[in-house]
């Protein structure tokens, strides 16, 4: 079922299973432009109820595989929308032979600029994640930049989300970034452009939407992408 957020913002939820029985919250966001036509960022499976609901509110126009783990359910989402555009972070180029894609990158294209801006987290090849935000409602967009699951499914996930640093129902970033990042300086670059956003709010792929400082609550853990240097560009 589709939960708005704030105006012209939605998600739709969806479950990931990990191997072992735990399971993480997977959310599509989905973005209506002023022109009524539809992104879809981050697509999760759905069925025709969800499909025709997304009917209600504009067509499909855009569908966004933003990362290099946020992908698998691209192609079924063309197959639903056939006239929607594939738009991938570079790591994903060529993992889709099948459908034509274009690649995303650090300029917003013209057919979302005015409403929508992105940063390619560079230094980090093995997830390769563009981030969004939603100009109007200073929404932060994203998928595994940071996790926010208050409720988690069973102790097996509460065991995972313990591992990787992102417990509690907080706002935070794995520590898996302390391996992907191999290049701190691009990560840092990014992250700075980033909190030059002031986000109010973050809907993330997985967990729930956190409203308030985003990059205040996410300070702590910014350092697992970019260093200390993510510290000092993160707003006061």
């Amino acid at each position: 079922m589709l939960t708005p957020i704030t105006d012209d913002l939605w998600q739709l939820a969806g479950d990931h299973r990990l191997p072992g029985g735990a399971r993480f919250p997977l959310r599509m966001t989905v973005v209506r432009l002023a022109d009524r036509r539809l992104v879809l960022h981050s697509p999760v499976p759905f069925g025709d109820g969800d499909a025709a609901a997304l009917a209600t509110l504009g067509e499909v126009a855009h569908v966004i595989a933003p990362n290099n783990y946020h992908h698998l359910h691209l192609e079924a989402a063309l197959r639903r929308f056939p006239g929607a555009r594939a738009w991938v972070a570079p790591e994903v180029a060529g993992q889709h032979p099948n459908v034509p894609t274009t690649i995303l990158d650090d300029t917003a294209p013209t057919a979302w600029r005015d409403e929508l801006d992105q940063v390619h987290i560079g230094g980090a090849p093995r997830v390769g994640e563009t981030v969004f935000l939603h100009r109007a409602s200073r929404t932060m967009i994203s998928t595994d930049f940071a996790f926010h699951i208050t409720r988690p499914a069973n102790l097996r996930t509460r065991m995972i989300l313990r591992m990787v640093g992102v417990a509690g129902g907080r706002l935070a970033c794995s520590r898996a970034w302390n391996f992907l990042v191999k290049d701190r300086a691009a990560a840092a670059a990014a992250v700075a452009r980033i909190a030059a956003w002031e986000p109010t709010r973050i809907a993330p792929a997985h967990g729930e939407i956190f409203e308030g400082d985003v990059m205040a609550a996410l300070a702590p853990t910014l350092t697992r992408i970019a260093g200390r240097k993510a510290l000092a560009a993160a707003p006061a």
